[in-house]
């Protein structure tokens, strides 16, 4: 079965958030969407995909994108974490805030987050 790309009704804030960091670590960082999609080994289009929010992507191309932006995990998370704090939708937005804090405090505790 084909995926397709969601409408902008049905676009989950959490991926454009996503889709918007991406983005701009991306244009940080020099790279056109073309130029990244290929270091990355992914097609343009899904990138762009990505970057707007239509992509419901897999922990295996999120774990590609940050890495290829030379970011760790929790520091992209972290960026996200800043973006949802700015957000005036608070009933429509995932709340990442302090999740890196205390997924910290549980490996140190030898304990998994939850």
């Amino acid at each position: 079965m084909e995926q397709h790309p969601s409408t902008n009704a049905t676009r989950l804030p959490v991926l454009v958030a996503f889709g918007q960091m991406v983005r701009e670590f991306r244009k940080t960082r020099g790279f056109s969407q073309e130029s990244f999609a290929y270091y990355c080994g992914l097609d343009r289009s899904y990138m762009g995909g990505v970057e707007r929010g239509e992509r419901n992507i897999t922990l295996a191309n999120m774990e590609i994108i940050i890495t290829a932006l030379q970011l760790k995990p929790s520091e992209f998370f972290a960026a996200l974490d800043d973006y949802f704090s700015h957000q005036q939708s608070h009933g429509q937005v995932i709340q990442f805030r302090n999740f890196s804090k205390r997924a910290q405090v549980h490996i140190q505790q030898g304990k998994h987050p939850n």
